[in-house]
């Protein structure tokens, strides 16, 4: 009670050393220190949560806004990839991949995933990059890589069914102009699809390749 619930808020909001800078900065082994301490008395964890929350939101809200500048939707993906690499990081390495830990992270990306209505459609832009050039000269095991990275981003959105038309008109210009980097990597994709919402929302997009 002395030594950590009583200091656990005041530790976490430091100016030049809580949590917010140790995010900021990459202190995985400060975290991980931090989150070791706190598990001596795990209602302080819920502290913990909050500043991985807070965190979270205002790196992604930067991200949208910084967005409304650059108008680069590619870019923007791959801003967000690179952002939920580095929180993701935090919660395997500093926070055991503590359950608690990975839903804060998750509901936290929702919460800007679905903030702005133009993501849905900038994923599906950020895919077909991949499928016309971005994907040439990867192994097997790096195209998997890039397009499960997309599938994590995808799950986060409510409005799938955007992703989906964005997809398919992408989709039918890779097909008819011949611009896929491979077959192989196109029925990967649609397969990763199908995983996460089943045969209909695919069945489309799989008659157009059979076309």
């Amino acid at each position: 009670t002395e030594v950590v619930e009583r200091h656990a808020q005041a530790l976490i909001d430091m100016e030049h050393s809580g949590c917010a800078v140790m995010f900021d900065d990459g202190k995985t082994e400060d975290l991980k220190r931090m989150f070791a301490l706190f598990s001596r008395v795990p209602k302080t964890l819920l502290l913990l949560q909050a500043a991985l929350s807070k965190s979270v939101r205002t790196r992604g809200t930067e991200l949208v806004r910084d967005q409304d500048e650059q108008r680069d939707p590619v870019t923007f993906v791959q801003s967000m990839l690179n952002l939920r690499d580095k929180y993701d990081a935090y919660v395997t390495q500093a926070f055991r991949k503590n359950k608690d830990f990975a839903k804060t992270l998750k509901e936290a990306f929702e919460s800007f995933v679905n903030a702005d209505a133009r993501v849905a459609s900038y994923l599906a832009q950020y895919a077909d990059d991949l499928l016309r050039s971005k994907l040439r000269g990867l192994s097997e095991d790096e195209v998997e890589v890039r397009l499960d990275k997309v599938v994590v981003l995808f799950r986060y959105l409510q409005d799938k069914d955007i992703f989906e038309s964005y997809y398919k008109q992408h989709l039918a210009k890779r097909l008819i102009t011949g611009r896929s980097v491979s077959s192989e990597a196109e029925r990967s994709m649609l397969s990763k699809l199908k995983a996460e919402c089943g045969y209909m929302f695919t069945s489309k997009l799989e008659g157009m390749f059979k076309d």
